[in-house]
């Protein structure tokens, strides 16, 4: 099944909500050792079916050990019967949680906020994974955002996420086809439309918790990858849009401004993406206004953000007159001997390049990990061209690049300001290195490798961003 276009999703929406199931497309690959099973049984709470038809037996009063054995019953059945008009049959509500998609290496930890940082020119921008209620107030804590301050910040908040998310008891819950459910559900690229759904999805969980005396099925994902089915409490008040949990913050006295622009993982990122960004930074102070941007993971879209956004506040500084934040660091200033400064800038060039070398050397042991008996080492020594290509590729000296720059005014000097920005946000991910890295794993991949087209395409991508 194709995925719905947006005339087709507005239709979707202007239907009856008891009547229009949202159309989700379910030809993903399935991975059969790690699918959440379909039940082949029904049943609910204290022996009832869904429409309540059955009486209880014992007054109406159920026993403990009756209440497990139907919760049992229920657990097996509840998927393929569900009947609400997004979270419908087939479909599972997800701990929106991603155990591989840590950057370990980052200073510190936040709780409920994975991969949290700060870009490190320290202007005010930051990024991270999609947090919890908690971990958003601890994040707007740090950065002078809370209730009661004297001198409070206006913390600006850009969620990229381009699926339905909703929040229960404070933790946030992704849809999911059962059938596959680490791939994500994209219905639409719409923000009115997008929240639109959400706020049919709550009444969907709500609806359904009413059945099952409060509860409703959720799935856990683990450390180790394995998805568990959990029954989880829920009423009106505990469920939660993202645009709800935004505007609760707001009436509780949390300095906060919420910016829904989704972008879908797959598709090439536009200009009217970054239009978006720059209609709310333009008016934004560069020096006061913490600038916070989040996706799933918190990795390429919100590094993408981070980097647009470094940019845009390089030239609201410059134009107030503060220090360029980038401007290359002169090592031989203040020196007067000719033979002194070239000395200096050749130590300095050569810094730079065993930097990249060893840079270089690390991505290709990265892309030849349970591929290649042999080190990157001794591949490179045995093919001393392999390292002059490896090197203009680090550097990002693409033929579609430099044909780019040569139709730009100060097209060099631009390239060089764009790699320290890039550089200044690689804490997750380096948006260069990130090509380099699929174009080595699709070198390095069989033949037959199903994931040698991929690596090709995410590689295709990642120039592109």
């Amino acid at each position: 099944m194709s995925r719905p276009t947006l005339p087709q999703v507005d239709r979707i929406l202007s239907q009856p909500t008891a009547s229009r199931p949202i159309p989700i497309p379910s030809n993903r690959p399935i991975n059969s050792d790690r699918n959440v099973p379909r039940p082949s049984t029904s049943g609910s709470f204290h022996g009832r079916s869904s429409s309540g038809s059955t009486p209880l037996p014992n007054g109406g009063k159920a026993r403990p050990l009756d209440v497990f054995a139907s919760l049992h019953k229920s657990t097996l059945g509840v998927v393929k019967t569900r009947q609400g008009s997004v979270l419908s049959r087939g479909f599972i509500l997800k701990t929106d949680y991603y155990p591989s998609g840590r950057a370990l290496e980052l200073e510190i930890d936040v709780g409920g906020a994975p991969n949290f940082r700060q870009n490190k020119s320290a202007m005010n921008v930051f990024g991270v994974a999609q947090p919890r209620v908690s971990g958003m107030k601890a994040l707007l804590s740090l950065l002078q955002c809370r209730p009661g301050l004297a001198n409070q910040s206006q913390c600006h908040w850009f969620s990229t996420r381009e699926e339905p998310i909703v929040y229960l008891s404070g933790r946030p819950y992704v849809l999911r086809d059962s059938t596959s459910p680490r791939d994500g559900v994209a219905l639409t690229e719409r923000t009115e439309n997008l929240e639109a759904i959400e706020r049919r999805l709550k009444a969907d969980i709500v609806a359904e918790a009413a059945k099952f005396s409060g509860v409703i099925l959720t799935h856990h994902e683990l450390d180790n990858g394995d998805i568990i089915p959990s029954w989880t409490a829920v009423d009106a008040k505990t469920v939660r849009t993202q645009q709800e949990v935004m505007e609760d913050l707001k009436t509780e006295g949390w300095s906060v401004e919420y910016h829904r622009i989704p972008i879908t993982p797959d598709r090439p990122i536009e200009n009217n993406y970054l239009d978006a960004f720059l209609d709310v930074m333009k008016t934004t102070d560069p020096t006061e206004t913490p600038l916070v941007f989040s996706c799933g993971a918190g990795i390429v879209r919100t590094t993408f953000a981070m980097v647009g956004a470094c940019i845009v506040r390089r030239r609201q500084l410059v134009l107030l007159g503060e220090p360029d934040p980038y401007a290359s660091t002169k090592l031989s200033s203040g020196i007067s001997s000719p033979k002194a400064v070239a000395t200096l800038e050749q130590v300095s060039l050569q810094q730079e390049l065993n930097k990249s070398l060893l840079r270089i050397t690390y991505i290709l042991q990265q892309g030849l990990q349970e591929q290649d008996s042999r080190s990157a080492i001794e591949l490179l020594m045995s093919q001393p061209a392999l390292m002059e290509s490896l090197r203009k590729a680090h550097q990002g000296t693409y033929s579609l690049i430099l044909g780019l720059l040569g139709c730009l005014d100060h097209g060099p000097n631009a390239k060089k300001l764009v790699d320290r920005v890039i550089d200044d946000c690689d804490h997750a991910v380096n948006l260069r290195e990130d090509v380099l890295v699929h174009r080595i794993r699709y070198a390095v991949a069989n033949m037959d490798d199903r994931t040698r087209t991929m690596h090709l395409a995410k590689a295709s991508k990642a120039l592109e961003k």
